[in-house]
């Protein structure tokens, strides 16, 4: 007998198969360009938003409260609906550190610039680490970081549509500090789980949600960024877990990179680095990438001035490059596009001047001084992209320091100029 199907049944089989194949097609628009690997946009930040509030007790006053905010950074001119949100959380042992630190603004610029929607988050610090080193005062310091990172998360579950946040691509991360607590965060999420030193506080503060604001909203995440993390043990990490990325110098003397003491400050509490992470993840099946910094110190990538690094930039690069790669595989399922390679960590950015931008019908290319200077007359290959990663134009030039492109052939839109070996600027034709 032939199977008769409702209307009912039918009209919901087709909205199934269109959501399908709208979700599928839109997945496809994103990654079939050069979103998320070139910095094709522009940032936008909005500062100070308060996200959420919550009790930091002083001697003089027991029941005192911290407001928290967050700096968030957009895509300029994005018509993207829904865009993957980056919640970046700053290092400093919990005693020091601002969300508006140089190497914060610059991470989250960098994401931003590729088509994230990037974070950067207060979290409560605990300076009684300094004066009562231990289990207990480090333990409340990650509790409290852990409290106020999944707050920020709720607060963008409760505000997606504000934001144009897709809530099923929300990642959490951090240096240091701020990756040790974006990693409890995702990975501490059992009443089981939570260490005996630790019950009574979680009791007093809100369990493992916490009470920092937006409550009844989810805090869930879709992975973690850890520069210089580490985690209480590493059982808390399931197979079925979300993925994590780490990067983490052999040498750091900060947070260990394996399964190791912290000592600063006479803490002395045991603590399971980068590299152990990365072991149990191998055990486990669980999706990860571990980049590894031979010999190099703690978070290797910052320059401050109390103890200047002249090999940060370098560091930085290869951090943003892995972070990069791993993203793009997390949200497109693949690897970066290879024929766009060439735009990625060799771009010497501002290095191009074009003018005029926007551009009508002709643009011109003002080379850095230093190219003019010592490789006169040498020929050049320039190419220029369209945003959705295809190539319209292409040519050789051997000039000494400027030359003229023809646009006149392109359509109104944003592209990316990249002249080989020196780099790459976003232009706008008209």
């Amino acid at each position: 007998m032939r199977k008769i199907v409702s209307p009912f049944t039918l009209s919901l089989m087709l909205f199934f198969a269109f959501f399908l194949a709208f979700t599928s097609s839109q997945l496809h628009a994103q990654c079939d360009s050069i979103r998320y690997v070139a910095p094709i946009f522009g940032v936008d930040t909005l500062p100070d938003i308060q996200f959420g509030e919550a009790l930091q007790p002083t001697v003089a006053d027991p029941e005192a409260t911290q407001v928290l905010s967050l700096d968030l950074y957009q895509p300029t001119d994005d018509e993207m609906e829904e865009r993957p949100l980056i919640v970046l959380a700053f290092g400093g042992a919990f005693i020091l550190g601002s969300r508006k630190d140089d190497y914060m603004v610059d991470l989250c610029g960098y994401y931003t610039e590729r088509g994230y929607v990037c974070a950067a988050i207060d979290y409560r610090l605990t300076p009684e680490i300094l004066t009562v080193p231990g289990d207990s005062s480090t333990y409340a310091a990650v509790a409290k970081g852990t409290h106020d990172m999944r707050a920020a998360v709720r607060y963008f579950h409760k505000e997606a549509a504000t934001y144009r946040i897709d809530t099923n691509k929300i990642y959490v991360g951090g240096a240091s500090a701020g990756a040790i607590a974006a990693i409890h965060t995702a990975y501490l999420d059992k009443e089981e789980e939570i260490p005996d030193i630790l019950v009574d506080f979680m009791n007093d503060y809100g369990g493992l949600e916490g009470q920092s604001g937006n409550e009844g909203y989810s805090s869930a995440v879709a992975g973690v960024i850890s520069m210089s993390g580490a985690i209480g043990d590493t059982a808390w990490i399931a197979p079925n877990d979300i993925p994590i990325v780490s990067l983490h110098g052999t040498g750091d003397t900060i947070v260990p990179y394996g399964h190791d003491l912290i000592t600063l400050f006479s803490i002395n509490v045991l603590i399971h680095g980068s590299g152990s992470i990365h072991e149990h993840c191998e055990n486990i099946g669980l999706t990860h990438a571990l980049h590894t910094h031979p010999g190099a110190g703690h978070t290797p990538f910052v320059n401050v001035n109390l103890f200047p690094n002249p090999n940060a930039p370098a560091y930085y690069d290869t951090t943003v490059a892995f972070i990069q790669d791993f993203m793009y595989n997390q949200l497109c399922n693949d690897t970066p596009p290879t024929s766009i390679e060439t735009l990625k960590e060799e771009t010497l950015r501002g290095q191009l001047l074009t003018y005029p931008n926007p551009a009508q019908t002709q643009l011109q290319v003002q080379l850095p001084e230093t190219y003019a200077l010592h490789r006169h007359n040498q020929s050049l290959t320039y190419q220029i992209w369209s945003i959705d990663g295809q190539l319209q134009l292409a040519g050789t030039i051997t000039q000494q320091a400027n030359f003229n492109i023809e646009v006149a052939t392109l359509s109104a839109g944003i592209y990316l100029l990249e002249v080989k070996g020196i780099g790459v600027q976003k232009v706008v034709i008209e």
